[in-house]
């Protein structure tokens, strides 16, 4: 019985890792296909829509940090993850460079060699923000967890409370943004996402997250509330020309309510029920690729250009009801070709696994992982 439970509870956790990753392909297709317009700038109705979109798909990256930190934070290092996340970083970056060049689709006509290095070199040069601070973080967890384990409920619950009030609480009520406020791009934000995923790991969230249902319930609340604060900005702005500053604030990753429903709907998927195994295997076997659907979407190459080619560049005249169909129908294709594209690259990857596996190299990494976890 505990081994099924652990498997069901696995298998919600990846649906849910699925489903985030979804919600960033839409806030991808809102976004850099133009949809999020200001609402008193005409195509009221559409624009709401999108805004309301945006409210329930912003919690995706806290989602991805609580799914590290539950998982990650009763880890081992593994050096083999490490190696594998920096080779998928470049298998799409330089990869889809030489894919995009012969299609016409990209050119390396005026790029100058510092260029290049954006390709070769993407973790340094942030060419996805997400995976160059992820990878930081993994960096540190072997001293990020022993951490975490060094301490009771009490402190670990105190130190995630101190957390929010510095790079949370304050930027979410002041009426004002702090300079620079990194918006919940940068390595301390995601740490502390991921040191409240670890929380949740060891102690649960308590009664109000405590049921699927409950944490449903929290994610609506605070993705209406987001959505409610941008809408009664955007008004006060468009009559006054005040609150420019706080145009958008409440999609900020580090907002306390966008937190409050990425912990929400973690929350109601680990306490959700699994319904049949055969579901749950292919659940399991299609979440190890919901990151290469980030890093194939997102590649410099195409990152602009695909809202274009799907039919949601440049849409909010259309029919209400043929807007969000045109956003769902894209978030969908752009989710199929992702797993395609990395269901190759992975059995590649398991390929020169298995050919290394029994090498030098293979031993020292081996070797490498049983002294780095070592008590």
């Amino acid at each position: 019985m505990e081994k099924s439970n652990t498997s069901k509870k696995n298998a919600n956790a990846e649906l849910l890792r699925l489903i985030a990753m979804c919600m960033i392909i839409m806030l991808h297709a809102l976004d850099k296909g133009d949809s999020l317009a200001k609402i008193y700038e005409g195509h009221t109705v559409n624009a709401c829509i999108a805004w309301f979109l945006e409210a329930l798909s912003a919690p995706a990256v806290n989602i991805f940090m609580l799914l590290s930190g539950y998982y990650l934070s009763k880890s081992r290092f593994k050096l083999g993850r490490l190696i594998e996340l920096v080779a998928m970083t470049l298998f799409y970056s330089v990869g889809a460079l030489l894919v995009c060049i012969p299609l016409g689709i990209d050119s390396l006509k005026g790029r100058s060699f510092n260029d290049l290095l954006y390709y070769f070199f993407p973790i340094h040069n942030r060419l996805y923000w997400f995976m160059t601070v992820y990878i930081v973080i993994f960096l540190f967890t072997p001293l990020i967890n022993r951490g975490i384990a060094a301490l009771n409920k009490w402190q670990h619950g105190t130190v995630i409370v101190m957390l929010l009030i510095y790079a949370s609480v304050f930027k979410s009520f002041l009426p004002g943004r702090f300079e620079p406020d990194d918006r919940g791009f940068s390595f301390l934000w995601l740490l502390t996402v991921y040191i409240i995923g670890a929380y949740y790991r060891n102690y649960g969230f308590g009664r109000i997250t405590g049921s699927t249902g409950g944490g449903v319930l929290l994610y609506i609340i605070c993705s209406l509330c987001v959505f409610a604060e941008e809408v009664l900005i955007q008004i006060v702005n468009g009559k006054t020309g005040h609150l420019m500053w706080a145009l958008e604030v409440s999609y900020d990753y580090n907002h306390i309510l966008l937190l409050g429903s990425a912990v929400g709907l973690f929350a109601a998927f680990m306490n959700r029920r699994e319904k049949k195994e055969s579901i749950s295997r292919v659940i399991c076997a299609l979440s190890p690729m919901a990151l290469g659907i980030y890093l194939a979407h997102e590649n410099l190459s195409i990152r602009y250009d695909w809202q274009g080619w799907l039919g949601v560049k440049d849409i909010l005249s259309l029919n209400p009801a043929v807007f969000v169909l045109r956003l769902l129908l894209a978030v969908a294709a752009v989710f199929i070709c992702g797993i395609a594209i990395d269901f190759i690259r992975m059995k590649l990857f398991d390929l020169i696994v298995s050919l290394c596996k029994d090498s030098a190299p293979g031993r020292a990494i081996t070797d490498f992982n049983r002294k780095m976890n070592e008590n």
